[in-house]
């Protein structure tokens, strides 16, 4: 068994803007020219909020591609996807993510897990998301500043 990504941050916000934030401004925050599928040609990302709902992102000629799909849909608490970005990948990895309130703010923890769904090489894709996910919060933490 490969150990999930595991990530815990606190943003300045109350739960229910950290939630719409993390889902519903996920362009607004998320690192496209990097850590997307089209990198440099992607516009934006989109989050459809609701079970079995598409999250993908946009490309500026107007295609798009998938990122997963929305498996836990409950505002402003949890929320998770089946993530397939690769669709070479034998399986989707899965992600939740919890919000939880505390004093000044809310408590934002990430699991990243069921990687061996990918076969050889999942705990070397495992380790890269590992990194990824820092970045990628990073501007999670940045862009709540600005609401806090």
């Amino acid at each position: 068994m490969i150990e999930p990504v595991r990530k815990s941050i606190s943003v300045d916000t109350q739960i229910g803007q950290a939630f719409e934030i993390f889902t519903a401004r996920l362009s607004e925050w998320w690192p496209l020219a990097t850590h997307s599928i089209g990198n440099s040609i992607t516009k934006a990302a989109t989050v459809e909020g609701h079970l079995g709902g598409r999250i993908y992102e946009i490309h500026y000629d107007g295609t798009e591609a998938d990122w997963g799909v929305v498996s836990i849909w409950e505002p402003p608490n949890r929320f998770g996807m089946e993530w397939k970005v690769n669709p070479e990948a034998s399986g989707p990895t899965v992600i939740s993510v919890h919000f939880t309130q505390r004093e000044g703010g809310t408590e934002v923890s990430l699991s990243h897990d069921n990687w061996e769904r990918l076969g050889d090489g999942a705990a070397e894709v495992r380790d890269r998301y590992d990194e990824g996910w820092d970045t990628v919060l990073a501007e999670f933490i940045r862009i709540n500043r600005q609401y806090s």
